[in-house]
């Protein structure tokens, strides 16, 4: 969409909160908006003073209003009267370190001209400017002759700054475009708009003072060395968190994975982004993923498949509910044995409702060419209870199935799964191992998410049915000392063994190692040897695909990339971070206390749910207790790194807002300088791993 109203309204934003007036009320925007918006830029009374007088489809109106929040610099709210739209307004192309920005306002609905609507909304829009986003001063232009909109800025502070001498052209004439400006200064001018501040608050909005400003600076340094990006990493403004301790954590296995919060619309998802009831996860074509709730039980999402996650709720003594609803595709469950009584796990599709305690187990969900959906459920552990919507019970216990179509009944007994391939997988006791399927899937005894579909892990052995062809990589490793460890690779199928694989050795105590093994298809089925095995530092380094990138200075490791490209094209690559690395680089970047601010206690944890820090920063004003939550994945096959959560206690959410925004724009975006096609971004217990593919 392309509006404009006092002239230069235009362009793509994120949507201000809901602020109500006497009159009007600001509101973020909603989908049937779209429809208001095609009829209003149809109308060429609307449009005549807009800088934009095209009409716009519905489709066109429905794309922005998805692209709303991909904005770092724009505030957008539609402006409500009653219930009903009748117009916008914005704050656009936001400066933040200048603080200052462009405003415009569009009144759609003509039976709302001269109400005094206008009006209102400038106030609300530039209070809200100035009190919560600390801008210091906010440009706009319209039309000379358009007096309506000239004086209702005028008497919410905007001053004539200067004329644009025949600036546009319409009806027939060259037409002068006046310039205004708003500042704090101007407020003070007008005592309905001057902030209601105590003085003895250091907070007192609209001021510009030392105090704040030192405060920005701090803030600046927190977001910076707090959240561990130090001088290489870049983060996009972050939305509202979610807890993770009562949610499930997104694991992106190929970037092809959208998400959807709360009734928004679809939007690239990131690794480490936790998902709540009422949430969307879909997989495109090429997409796999992998939720993991809090009490460790996970569900795998092939490529063509749609979850919701229903209800997820933690009860008492650690216990979880958790319903999912899977409308397409396939998935995998691998469900932790259930705590409590009152526990549950619950699957329901088109045709069926599963319930489960403690087992593992695939829902295919498949679209009929008559119409419809039938599903199919497989179990590999544990016993499965399938309620038909069209009526009837059926148990399915392990090494049993059972399809029921929309509008059928369910059967009266589930059948036997066909002996199918499996690999069996064994470590020798204090062995802790994850094996990486093709698919760049991970599962094993060394407490990485049961990603691989078909994978059960009992004890000191996981098994896998269906194993995708391939290499599988491995990652060793003990807490204590093992003279002679043993790890056995077997390809059965059925019950019969037709291919095995040990590799012993001693381990070191805390060492870690990675290996591969490569796995072919075919009768019968056939492994290689071990890869050599190598001594890694971080298990990203041993689980991380293609060639890896996991030592020498953080700065530089990207820079030995891009000499590898240069001779390898198309070619797998990782570039690898630690938990350790970031801390170094935190202790590296630390501001002294001659640059104005003082950091201790700074600390940087990786795990599942991304990149967490926290720290203290203090100026001679102040002292603040920082904490941040950080997420990634690729977008627009680029690295992207979102902060999903920032505290600052003790500063107001504006503030903190505001300078989030000067971080945006001051920091250089990583996305560029990493040299290769990025396909996966995963976070994993104590670092994190950037996945991709050279050019060709």
């Amino acid at each position: 969409m392309k509006t404009a109203a006092c002239g230069g309204y235009s362009g793509r934003s994120v949507f201000g909160p809901l602020l109500r007036g006497e009159k009007v009320t600001l509101r973020p925007a909603r989908e049937n908006d779209a429809e208001h918006f095609v009829r209003w830029f149809a109308d060429m009374e609307v449009t005549r003073h807009l800088a934009t007088r095209m009409a716009i489809t519905l489709q066109q109106e429905l794309e922005f209003l998805k692209r709303i929040g991909e904005s770092k610099n724009d505030v957008w709210w539609v402006i409500d009267v009653a219930d009903q739209a009748i117009g916008a307004t914005g704050i656009h192309a936001i400066n933040w370190l200048d603080a200052n920005g462009t405003t415009g306002i569009v009144i759609g609905e003509k039976a709302s001209w001269g109400k005094g609507y206008a009006t209102e909304a400038m106030r609300l829009r530039t209070r809200y400017a100035f009190r919560e986003l600390n801008l210091h001063k906010l440009m706009t232009e319209v039309d000379a002759g358009n007096e309506a909109s000239r004086k209702a800025l005028e008497r919410n502070g905007y001053q004539a700054v200067g004329i644009r001498r025949e600036q546009t052209f319409r009806e027939g004439k060259w037409r002068d475009r006046w310039l205004g400006r708003g500042t704090t200064r101007g407020l003070g001018e007008n005592p309905g708009l001057t902030p209601a501040c105590d003085p003895s608050n250091e907070w007192c909005s609209g001021s510009l003072g030392p105090r704040e400003g030192s405060v920005k600076k701090l803030l600046v340094v927190l977001l910076l060395i707090v959240a561990g990006v130090g001088a290489f990493l870049y983060f996009p403004r972050g939305g509202t968190a979610t807890s993770a301790s009562n949610a499930a954590t997104l694991a992106i296995l190929n970037k092809a994975i959208e998400g959807a919060r709360a009734g928004a619309a679809f939007g690239p998802a990131l690794d480490g982004e936790v998902y709540a009831t009422g949430d969307l996860v879909r997989a495109n074509v090429d997409g796999r993923a992998v939720l993991t709730f809090f009490d460790g039980s996970s569900m795998s999402v092939d490529p063509g498949s749609q979850v919701k996650v229903v209800a997820l709720n933690r009860v008492s003594a650690d216990g979880i509910q958790v319903t999912i609803e899977q409308s397409l595709g396939r998935s995998w469950s691998s469900v932790q044995k259930l705590k409590t009584p009152d526990s549950r796990y619950e699957v329901r599709t088109p045709s069926t409702v599963a319930v489960v305690r403690g087992t593992g187990f695939l829902t295919f969900v498949q679209q009929l060419a008559s119409g419809g959906t039938q599903t199919t459920y497989q179990v590999d552990e544990g016993t499965l209870q399938v309620t038909a919507t069209a009526g009837g019970t059926v148990s399915v216990p392990a090494g049993n199935q059972v399809t029921i179509a929309e509008g059928a009944a369910a059967p009266a007994s589930a059948t036997p799964i066909a002996p199918a391939p499996r690999l069996e997988i064994n470590g020798s006791p204090g062995l802790a191992f994850l094996v990486v399927a093709p698919t760049g899937q991970s599962c094993g005894t060394a407490g990485g998410k049961a990603e691989i579909f078909g994978c059960v892990v009992s004890g000191d052995k996981v098994i896998v049915r269906d194993p995708a062809a391939g290499r599988w990589g491995v990652f060793l490793t003990s807490p204590g000392a093992i003279r002679t460890s043993a790890f056995t690779f077997d390809a059965l199928v059925g019950t019969a063994s037709v291919a095995r694989q040990i590799m012993e050795g001693p381990l070191v105590a805390g060492q870690m190692v990675r290996s591969g093994i490569t796995l072919k298809a075919g009768s019968p089925l056939t492994l290689s040897a071990f890869e050599p095995a190598t001594v890694v530092t971080s298990v990203c380094a041993a689980t991380a695909p293609g060639r890896v990138f996991a030592s020498g200075a953080v700065d530089g490791r990207a820079d030995a990339v891009k000499t590898f490209a240069r001779d390898n094209k198309a070619t797998p690559v990782s570039l690898v971070f630690t938990e350790d690395e970031l801390n170094q680089v935190v202790n590296k970047n630390a501001p002294s206390a001659t640059q104005g601010v003082t950091l201790s206690e700074a600390k940087i944890r990786i795990d599942g749910g991304g990149i967490h820090g926290t720290a203290k920063a203090a100026t001679q004003f102040i002292t603040v207790n920082a904490s941040a939550d950080v997420v990634g994945g690729s977008v627009g096959d680029k690295f992207t790194l979102k902060v999903s959560h920032l505290a600052a206690d003790p500063l107001p959410p504006g503030l903190i807002d505001a300078v989030k925004g000067i971080v945006d724009s001051t920091t250089a975006d990583i996305s560029g300088s990493v040299p290769f096609v990025v396909k996966q971004v995963a976070f994993r217990n104590g670092c994190f791993w950037v996945s991709g593919v050279t050019a060709t």
